[in-house]
């Protein structure tokens, strides 16, 4: 980089920047990808000089900026420190008319190729078994048949709701833990804890925190909302209520209820202050359960109710959730509680006369004041870093030495479901060309399909797929046979180990 910024001359651009704001919203919301000025921040007088600093310190030399800070992101592919905060020091650099041009544009190839990497990772496969979400059955309670096979084996005869939430909240993080430690994967406890958990267990786990991956990551912001009530909804075994009516005959506060009949109302939000509740939707007297989800994009804002997520549900890892109870007691009088971890109600009510905002006739509840520490449950992962997907997490999770028979199991049942789903396309296709390549694929996905689950149920179950007059069935394999296929696993891990280096 022919221009290389110091810090003397980092300093003179910052004092500049403070005093002649040169990083108008308009111009840099346009080279952001429709980021809002709220996501973006205050890009004039509230540049900090330690994000500055943080880029020089990337790479080697940290008194100045070069071309390894940026070639940190763009040849060595450390996304995981590209944060907001950098994000937003990148559009700066890029603006500023202070900034040496080969800077500028090093800034931009930066923001370009994280530009380029959100949209590969739409295009790639989010989850495993990309479960099938069809939303219109969650009114009458009629869910994915196999769900209810899955919420039995992770909850058993659970069935109190908050429990079950601190549940997948408990999973979610067990698995992003593991993740997030690309040197061990975790602390031994928790690599030795996955690879005691029954491998049934185990895949139930992840089937489950699937759907709600696939929510967040597959789902533009509209339909994510209202799939986050369907995703509660079967959680806790009840169903979606289309919007209960309020005392007005008009949309009510209840968007679901529970297996128990309690009314639940579901919010998947960006940022806390944009969430609120007409109050016309409220029945005097009947106790709403709110589930509040508030969308992270970066490791940073976890915990934070004024980190602003984002609407993009490429760039999300996850939700904050947040957990009240509101029950109308009057014309605008409210009891809001907290819910304490073990369910009960908190003994002091929340509720103050200006948490109602809005002219006679269309006021609205806030509820930016309940969402704190108090309310506050725990993260829902679905990724690492906003560059993965849930897919990955998972993944990561498992590669281990001590959990490669997981590992293995993960790569089998993944294969099944690819080649399902290539076999459902080429079929499709087959059907409406009349291509007899299109039927040869769609054999071909079928017969892949089939060695994959023969392999699933071997390293699962320890099962054999047997022909038996024609009608095959799976089999239990002898122990003995089953210990070799061990050993034959555990060598192959270790042959790949070596050939990664």
């Amino acid at each position: 980089m022919s221009n290389k910024l110091t810090k003397e001359m980092l300093d003179a651009l910052i004092k500049e920047a403070l005093l002649q704001e040169d990083f108008p919203y308009k111009d840099a919301v346009s080279l952001y990808g429709g980021a809002t000025k709220d996501e973006l921040g205050d890009i004039g007088p509230r540049i900090q000089k330690q994000l500055f600093d943080r880029l020089a310190s990337l790479e080697d030399p940290n008194s100045e900026v070069s071309d390894s800070d940026f070639d940190h992101f763009l040849v060595d592919q450390n996304w995981e420190d590209y944060d907001e905060q950098m994000q937003r020091l990148m559009v700066a650099l890029y603006k500023s008319p202070k900034t040496p041009d080969d800077v500028g544009k090093k800034a931009k190839d930066v923001m370009d190729a994280f530009d380029e990497l959100m949209k590969d990772k739409l295009k790639k496969r989010q989850t495993i078994t990309q479960p099938q979400i069809r939303s219109a059955g969650g009114e009458v309670g009629d869910f994915p048949d196999e769900l209810d096979t899955i919420l039995n084996t992770v909850f058993g005869t659970t069935d109190d709701f908050l429990e079950r939430i601190k549940k997948v909240n408990e999973i979610s993080n067990f698995y992003y833990q593991l993740a997030i430690d690309p040197e061990k994967r975790g602390p031994k406890a928790g690599r030795t804890a996955l690879a005691n958990k029954p491998n049934n267990e185990f895949l139930a786990e992840v089937m489950l925190l699937e759907y709600f991956a696939e929510i967040v990551s597959s789902f533009d912001q509209g339909a994510g909302a209202y799939l986050f009530e369907y995703f509660l909804a079967a959680l806790s075994g009840g169903r979606v209520t289309g919007k209960e009516a309020g005392p007005g005959g008009g949309m009510g506060a209840v968007d679901f209820r529970t297996k128990g009949d309690q009314a639940g109302s579901a919010k998947f939000y960006s940022s806390s202050s944009d969430i609120s509740q007409a109050i016309s939707g409220f029945n005097i007297g009947l106790e709403v359960r709110y589930i509040i989800g508030l969308k992270k994009q970066t490791k940073g804002q976890i915990g934070t109710k004024t980190a602003k997520g984002g609407t993009d549900p490429a760039r999300l890892i996850g939700a904050d959730i947040y957990y009240v109870s509101v029950k109308r007691t009057g014309d605008k009088e409210f009891e809001v509680r907290r819910v304490n971890k073990d369910g009960s109600l908190g003994s002091t009510n929340l509720f103050k006369s200006e948490h109602i905002e809005g002219a006679a006739g269309k006021e609205k509840l806030k509820f930016a004041d309940y969402i704190n520490e108090n309310s506050f449950l725990s993260t829902l992962f679905v990724a690492e870093t906003r560059t993965k997907t849930f897919r990955d997490m998972v993944f990561d999770s498992v590669s281990s030495s001590t959990n490669s028979l997981k590992q293995s199991i993960l790569e089998e049942m993944e294969k099944f479901f690819v080649q399902l789903d290539a076999a459902n396309a080429n079929c499709k296709k087959f059907a409406a060309s009349g291509d007899l390549d299109e039927g040869s694929n769609t054999l071909n996905a079928i017969d892949a399909a089939d060695a994959a689950f023969a392999n699933l149920a071997n390293k699962f179950a320890n099962a054999a797929v047997k022909d038996v007059s024609g009608k095959r069935t799976l089999e239990k394999i002898p122990v003995t046979e089953n210990k070799m296929a061990e050993l034959d696993l555990m060598i192959e891990h270790m042959v790949k180990q070596f050939l990664k280096g």
